[in-house]
């Protein structure tokens, strides 16, 4: 299907600190532990750092959690000031979290440790995950966006319209994701509500920094994917494009 996908506004934010930049995490699984008994885990990860050794961690953030699903494309970035300097400690958790907002608890699936310095040099770093009980089983795949550069915010609206029809029964129920292409990986940046029954979607305004965008690049290329969302199944790809953030500035001043 085609459609507008405009960069709303743009505003410049200037960057905390006086060292050497900000770099942005990105997060995906493959092969976790499942620890649910009628379905699959519904993992979620924390990020932990520390400057100060590996028993001084502290919760730097953590993503959203992602319903059954053993290799969980995690979309929450999350952001760690860099200081070249100074060693920075970082540790995994990722955890099976049942609780749907009644209860805090959650099994631990495996964790794994490394340096913010590795992930900016291997720019896509991957490490074994362990349970200190079960052992290892599964891995993270860790994407690292270093810069140095004063961030702007990007405002960003997206619709669709004459999207294909992929539902038997209906119309599809489109969401769509954004995601930054670093090396020729590809990072998860954004994963967009689900409009439900709509083959004309028009999705929620959302704001970015464009450090988590594009890493501060105007160039870097952004590809955005539309899917279809089945309950019961992996989504249906609907189509996908690839654009830049300097290419939606031009067609915004126009």
């Amino acid at each position: 299907g085609q459609g507008p996908l405009g960069a709303g506004g743009i505003k410049s934010v200037q960057a905390k600190g006086a060292n050497a930049g900000t770099v942005i995490l990105n997060f995906s699984c493959r092969g976790l532990r499942d620890r649910d008994v009628l379905s699959k885990s519904d993992p979620q990860l924390l990020l932990y750092t520390s400057m100060k050794g590996r028993a001084n961690y502290a919760l730097q953030g953590k993503t959203e959690k992602v319903k059954n699903n053993l290799n969980p494309v995690f979309g929450t970035s999350i952001d760690i000031p860099y200081i070249f300097e100074k060693q920075t400690f970082c540790k995994v958790v990722v955890v099976d979290d049942d609780s749907d907002g009644v209860s805090s608890s959650a099994d631990n699936l495996g964790e794994a440790e490394f340096t913010l310095g590795q992930a900016v040099s291997k720019k896509t770093l991957e490490v074994e995950l362990v349970h200190r009980r079960w052992g290892p089983k599964g891995s993270c795949q860790i994407s690292a966006s270093h810069t140095t550069v004063t961030k702007e915010l990007v405002t960003l609206q997206f619709e669709g319209s004459h999207l294909d029809k992929k539902d038997t029964f209906g119309k599809s129920d489109p969401f769509y994701e954004i995601y930054r292409m670093t090396g020729g990986h590809e990072a998860l940046v954004k994963r967009s509500e689900v409009v439900y029954n709509n083959l004309n979607p028009r999705w929620r305004q959302v704001e970015m920094t464009s450090s988590q965008l594009c890493g501060c690049d105007d160039e870097t290329k952004i590809k955005i994917k539309v899917y279809d969302y089945d309950e019961a199944s992996a989504p249906d790809l609907i189509g996908e494009c690839t654009t830049t953030l300097k290419e939606k500035k031009k067609k915004k001043k126009k």
